[in-house]
């Protein structure tokens, strides 16, 4: 990974491992998404996209070709948003529900078995809870918090794939925790 971690830097002058942040937010917010609500993403081929198709085919084929690449998707998502702001507000309110609870409207089949979906949609609603009885004077879970709610914006600001909810699971386990401990000390006092 280091001569990749290595190129990077030279290119983006930082350290990162993906910079492609301008196509994963038109992925997630292009207005076939939308339209049909599909917080996954629609699979859909950007070179269908006659604007985008026009503005591809001009770029230079040099070291920065990616990075180039990545900005005319970044420029149409945004634009895609300023055009509708209060719909793809809704559309990120959705995706932060489904990130936090059950994708909302999966289209894999194996999505839908239910030792998948209910304990997911349990540890949602446990976490949330958790939270809401987790102590706020500490630092540490004040930090937890931030960092759990920081993902979740970050992540509805895509598109939400089933594996991004692995980033959240350990926090959703520790705030559950949370609300299994208020239980124990408030119902089965020994």
């Amino acid at each position: 990974i280091s001569p990749y971690l290595i190129r990077n830097f030279i290119i983006f002058e930082k350290i990162t491992i993906v910079e492609t942040s301008g196509y994963n937010l038109w992925h997630g917010n292009h207005p076939n998404a939308m339209k049909n609500s599909m917080v996954e993403g629609l699979d859909y081929n950007p070179m269908f996209d006659k604007e985008i198709k026009e503005q591809i085919d001009v770029i230079p084929k040099d070291k920065f070709y990616r990075i180039k690449w990545d900005k005319v998707f970044k420029d149409q998502a945004i634009k895609n948003i300023m055009k509708e702001p209060i719909g793809y507000l809704f559309f990120f309110v959705k995706k932060a529900i489904s990130m936090l609870f059950i994708i909302i409207g999966s289209m894999d089949p194996r999505y839908w078995n239910p030792l998948h979906y209910l304990p997911a949609l349990l540890l949602g609603v446990t976490s949330l809870i958790g939270i809401v009885l987790s102590d706020k004077k500490s630092y540490k879970f004040n930090y937890l918090i931030f960092i759990f709610f920081v993902n979740i914006v970050i992540f509805s600001s895509v598109s939400i794939l089933p594996r991004y909810k692995l980033v959240i699971l350990p926090l959703q386990i520790i705030f559950t925790n949370v609300l299994i401990e208020h239980i124990k000390k408030n119902f089965f006092k020994t």
